[in-house]
This record gives structure tokens, C-alpha cells and sequence, in this order.
């Protein structure tokens, strides 16, 4: 008798040590803001503002990520100025649970994959074409400042090449300038990172409010091995093949997004994934609305 109440004992014990455990992780739970302007990424990210030496905003949202633990938010703030990297999120550390999911909250802020080119190694072809060898080749998308210039991919001959636009040729890219200028004369950007946000392998996510654009390759890409990801009101504009991608095992729900002007389709299911579509805006301007290889694709009344 005494060696059962001896187990149960144990038992409670137990269960009320997971109980406070689990109760603590949830408490532990926290804000970590984002400044690119008066961040600092020495800071502990604490706080909106600084607050002495150590406490205030980071600098860069690949700071907080770092930073962040399981369930927390990072918040960036709009500042008007572009967050120019490339950001990852992956395992345990950058998830949530069900009742508290980890979040990332932009405010409308963008996040650019593009740098300046104008200064690069142009060479010159023939009339008023230049050519510029890149590092990223295969996809692409290049800019005057924020403006998305016209890819001609169709090309039969150089002369065909209109001012301001440009293809992709031989691995190098070709611009035509208008007449008397060079391409020193233009503030172009090319996609300097492959992909604005990557998800490996985490569970319980939402990520909301934010421009992803400028990315040499996708705006957003969900990898693999992600489940009850949330995408919401995200525009993923100007990427060089895909503004969303949802591929492998992964299941996420595209919630009133927006993606228009990226180079290949505007949304890219495949692998054995899932894409539960709910309203939003997929623009098939520049190319088509979907490529659908492998994975399921569910429509969900807008939200």
C-alpha cells in the first residue's frame, strides 16, 4: 500500500513538474522588435525603443530570428527603407505551438533581395546594348530603383531589344540604354539573394503583413516539413521565378496575398505539399497565375 501511494506520488509529481514546465515555456514567450534605422543588432531587441546601452530594437530581422526562441513574435517596424537580406526560419526555434504560435509581424514593411548594379563590369555589345555577367543567372529580374523593367524573352535579335528592357542571353544579362546614356546613367538593381524567406522544417507559423520583392529566385519558399504555416497578407512582387512557393511535405494556407510581376508564375505548388488558397490577388501579367507540379491545392473562402 505504501509502495502505491509511493508511485502515485511520484506520478503527480511528475505531472505537475511537466504542468509548471510547459506553463513557463509559455511565459517565457516573448516580443522582439526590428528597426533597420535605430536598431542595433548588439542590442537584446527587447524593447521598441533603446533604452541604454544594451536594450532596444535589432538592426536586421536575422538577428531577431537568432535571437527568438519558440512562440515569440518579431516585430518589424516600417521605417520606409527596405530590410535588404535574406532571411531563414527553421526547427523548433522559429515555431510555435497551436495556442501560441511564433509570428512574424511586418507592418508593411519590404524586404528586398536586390542590389545595385549601375557601377557593375558592363561591357559593351552593339548600338546601345550592354551586357553585365552576374553570379545568380538562371532566374532573374532587374529594376530601375523600385520600378520593374520589361524582360524581352523572346528574342530573335539583339536589334529587337527596346530601350530599358533587357533578357538573359548566354549567361549574361543585356540592357539596351536609350540614346547618348550609358548604364552608369540608371539606378538598376538585380537580385542579389535567391530566396526573401525560407521555412524548413517548423510547425505553427504565421507571418503576416509584409513585401517581399527584388529576389533573384522566390519571394517566399516553404521548403519542407512545414505544417500549420500561415501566409497573410503578404505580396510577394518582382521575384525572379515564383512570388510563393509551397513545396515537399509541406502544408501552409496563403491568405489574402498578393503576387504579381515575378518572372515564371506568381504561385508554385509541388512535391506532396498542400496549399489551401484563400482569397487575395495573383496577377498574370508577367506570367501565369500557377504551375502546378505535384502537391494538392485547396480553395478556402477569403478570411
Amino acid at each position: 500500500m505504501v509502495t502505491i501511494m509511493r508511485c502515485k506520488n511520484w506520478f503527480w509529481g511528475i505531472f505537475a513538474a511537466g504542468a509548471l514546465l510547459a506553463g513557463s515555456l509559455d511565459l517565457a514567450a516573448r516580443d522582439v522588435y526590428v528597426d533597420n534605422l535605430a536598431g542595433d543588432d548588439h542590442r537584446n531587441g527587447a524593447s521598441e525603443d533603446s533604452r541604454g546601452l544594451a536594450s532596444g530594437p535589432c538592426r536586421s530581422i536575422a538577428r531577431a530570428l537568432y535571437m527568438a526562441g519558440p512562440a515569440d513574435r518579431i516585430i518589424i517596424k516600417n521605417t520606409g527603407e527596405p530590410y535588404r537580406e535574406s532571411i531563414t526560419l527553421q526547427g523548433g526555434k522559429n515555431s510555435g505551438t497551436s495556442e501560441q504560435k511564433f509570428q512574424i509581424i511586418g507592418n508593411g514593411a519590404v524586404l528586398d533581395g536586390s542590389e545595385s548594379v549601375m557601377n557593375g563590369r558592363w561591357e559593351f555589345e552593339t548600338g546601345d546594348i550592354f551586357s553585365i555577367e552576374l553570379t545568380r543567372r538562371s532566374y532573374q529580374q532587374l529594376s530601375l530603383g523600385d520600378v520593374r523593367l520589361v524582360r524581352h524573352s523572346n528574342l530573335a535579335a539583339l536589334r529587337d531589344l527596346k530601350p530599358l528592357e533587357w533578357t538573359l542571353l548566354q549567361g549574361k544579362l543585356l540592357f539596351r540604354v536609350e540614346e547618348g546614356k550609358l548604364p552608369s546613367s540608371y539606378d538598376l538593381r538585380a537580385g542579389k539573394w535567391p530566396v526573401g524567406i525560407t521555412l524548413y522544417d517548423v510547425r505553427n507559423v504565421v507571418i503576416s503583413d509584409l513585401v517581399v520583392r527584388g529576389f533573384q529566385l522566390d519571394g517566399v519558399n516553404a521548403h519542407d516539413l512545414c505544417s500549420n504555416v500561415d501566409l497573410m497578407g503578404i505580396a510577394a512582387n518582382d521575384n525572379g521565378r515564383a512570388g510563393i512557393v509551397v513545396a515537399g511535405s509541406s502544408r501552409v494556407r496563403v491568405v489574402s496575398c498578393e503576387a504579381q510581376g515575378n518572372g515564371e508564375s506568381q504561385l508554385r505548388v509541388e512535391g506532396y505539399c498542400e496549399a489551401t488558397i484563400s482569397g487575395g490577388t495573383f496577377d498574370e501579367a508577367t506570367a501565369p497565375k500557377l504551375i502546378h507540379d505535384g502537391g494538392r491545392i485547396k480553395q478556402a473562402a477569403a478570411e
